[in-house]
């Protein structure tokens, strides 16, 4: 069974009409099927809405987490959010699948956010490198 693992992410970025971005992401292999949502206010980056679901999971236990995650209502979008994301879904009290799944998850909020309102893929690539450089290895300060 193993021989053949694969395991597939999604992560998708919306827009809802009360000004919110929601970020979806999903992580499923041979014992995952968990769906999580994030409800973004776009004008401060807040967090106002978590949903989690576990469509299927290795143990009865696993939906235990759904507490944790309403740890990150109130939490903004900003400098610090790896750390919080870490603190709240790491350890044995934690999830690694779903860890891993945020992580990747929350950070496009600044995509969405840099995004939004532009219409070709050169804009939003400028706008997004703007916005990006010197956070990361992709984007150099001297770029």
């Amino acid at each position: 069974m193993i021989k053949n693992f694969q395991r597939d992410i999604t992560q998708k970025i919306t827009f809802n009409d009360d000004n919110c971005i929601v970020l979806t992401g999903t992580l499923k292999d041979i014992v995952h099927d968990i769906f999580v949502e994030f409800t973004i206010e776009q004008n401060h980056l807040e967090i106002v809405g978590v949903r989690i679901i576990f469509n299927m999971a290795p143990t009865e236990h696993c939906c235990k987490i759904e507490e944790r995650m309403k740890r990150f209502l109130g939490v903004k979008i900003r400098t610090g959010l790896t750390k919080k994301i870490i603190r709240n879904l790491g350890g044995k009290e934690g999830c690694n699948n779903l860890l891993m799944l945020v992580m990747g998850l929350l950070p496009l909020t600044i995509n969405a956010q840099v995004a939004s309102g532009l219409d070709t893929q050169e804009e939003i690539m400028e706008a997004i490198r703007k916005e990006l450089t010197g956070t990361c290895v992709g984007y150099p300060e001297a770029y």
